[in-house]
């Protein structure tokens, strides 16, 4: 399919500039085009990206607990004493005696617009327009992971809570808000991590500047973006300004860094032949570095299996930090320990906008029984119907308005089925369960649509 078809199926763009989108730009840099090609397609598909992503990693989001305080294995979640929210009181369900099977797991073949119960539920406790604005692109979806255990699943390889959960915690607004192309701020930044690299900031000044639209398009970039967002959501026009252009530096040792107009921050290192997966040594080692970068010091590596063959997924590191949105992926390093090469995500680059007081577990307990909580937007799949084995409090990964904290629960449904998901692990013979991931705004409601409401 062609940009001309894409552009003519969700009617962004006027003919002339759909027949200039298909013509090459002269002497212009054109980065990724078929990215830049694919973009309406992935925007009309953003929930169902969503949805893989989820199933790909559920701990994928900035989240942070201890065994001690967050685990919570030791029985099924019992039946809330609190009332039904009122959107949901005819169809709440009580928990299961046992174990759920597959046959109560959500139906991976619904339709996204099949919203179920919870999002009922979520129009009784926040308005649309500030869920909307919470709700990251790729941190919404309603798929299971498959894992033997929760802690294969949650794959935590050292202890990063707190003493005790904090009383208050930020939200932050993304640096995409203000809906515009933001050189100034992409060569700050730039800066900032040439810096923390030790190199020479002013190196930045020989950045390139390079768009992924033709000259057209950029200048009709607010029009495709209200398009987007009229059309498909936030998350389409919060990933069309993120992916507008780019800085891009070639350093003297070959590596490339670069910086997205969403403030993500790429170091791509020039022979990958030396490198490997960052050990928690290794992690140590960069401790300076890593607190210049944002200060994201908890390495994961959750494991995962395929969903068609039950075979495990190789592991990606993954650095957070219990208080900040953002994280960073993809660490490798070099013999000597040395970071080669990491992907920081752009909420890193929010902007604090307010503290606000934590909800409390058992609150968020109760609301997640009564179907208050953002994600799995399939039928089925209550959460009441599986038994909560973790917990941890953080924000949500994905491009959002705003990062609020939340309550990440993971909910074990019980042995899978083969005739929906593979019951072992073909490798080890090891029993897979489905676990699905809940997550509960960790904030007042009314203070939190208050500061939303006047802020955008």
């Amino acid at each position: 399919m062609t940009a001309k078809d894409l552009f003519e199926a969700v009617g962004l763009v006027d003919e002339d500039l759909i027949e200039e989108a298909d013509a090459p730009v002269p002497g212009k840099k054109t980065h990724f085009p078929a990215w830049r090609r694919a973009l309406p397609l992935a925007a009309c598909f953003c929930l169902a990206v969503g949805a893989v992503l989820a199933w790909r990693r559920v701990s994928g989001s900035s989240l942070a607990g201890s065994e001690a305080q967050a685990q919570l294995s030791t029985a099924t979640a019992p039946e809330s004493e609190n009332p039904p929210l009122p959107e949901v009181q005819a169809e709440a369900g009580a928990a299961p005696d046992a174990p759920v099977q597959a046959e109560n797991a959500p139906d991976m073949a619904a339709a996204p617009e099949e919203r179920g119960t919870a999002d009922r539920a979520l129009d009784a406790l926040l308005p649309a327009e500030v869920a909307d604005a919470i709700t990251p692109a790729a941190g919404d979806g309603g798929g299971a992971a498959l894992a033997a255990s929760a802690g294969e699943l949650l794959g935590t390889a050292a202890d990063p809570a707190p003493a005790a959960w904090p009383d208050t915690m930020p939200v932050y607004r993304s640096p995409l808000a203000d809906g515009s192309l933001d050189e100034a701020g992409m060569r700050d930044t730039l800066r900032q991590v040439l810096e923390a690299l030790g190199r020479d900031p002013d190196l930045a000044q020989d950045a390139v500047l390079a768009y992924n639209w033709s000259p057209e398009e950029v200048g009709q970039a607010d029009r495709i973006a209200a398009e987007l967002l009229e059309q498909f959501g936030t998350g389409s026009m919060l990933e069309f300004w993120g992916g507008l252009a780019q800085l891009e530096l070639t350093l003297d040792d070959g590596s490339t860094l670069t910086v997205r107009n969403d403030q993500q921050v790429t170091l791509d290192a020039a022979d990958s032949g030396s490198l490997h997966p960052l050990t928690g040594q290794e992690l140590a080692a960069n401790a300076g570095l890593l607190a210049a970068l944002g200060g994201y010091d908890t390495l994961c590596s959750p494991q995962t299996h395929s969903w068609t063959d039950g075979s495990a997924l190789p592991a990606q590191p993954e650095l957070t930090g219990s208080g900040l949105p953002g994280r960073m992926t993809g660490l490798l390093a070099e013999t000597d320990g040395r970071l080669a090469a990491f992907t920081l995500s752009g909420a890193a680059r929010a902007e604090q906008v307010a503290e606000l007081a934590v909800l409390p577990l058992d609150e968020a307990e109760a609301l997640l029984q009564n179907g208050g909580y953002l994600g799995v937007g399939y039928e089925g799949g209550e959460p009441s119907q599986g038994s909560i084995v973790d917990a941890r409090l953080g924000y949500l990964s994905g491009d959002a308005l705003y990062y609020v904290p939340v309550w990440q629960f993971t909910v074990d449904f019980g042995p899978a089925e083969e005739a929906s998901y593979p019951a072992a692990d073909p490798d080890t013979g090891a029993v897979l369960h489905a676990y699905f991931t809940y997550w509960v705004p960790a904030v007042d409601a009314d203070a939190l649509t208050s500061l939303i409401t006047q802020s955008r």
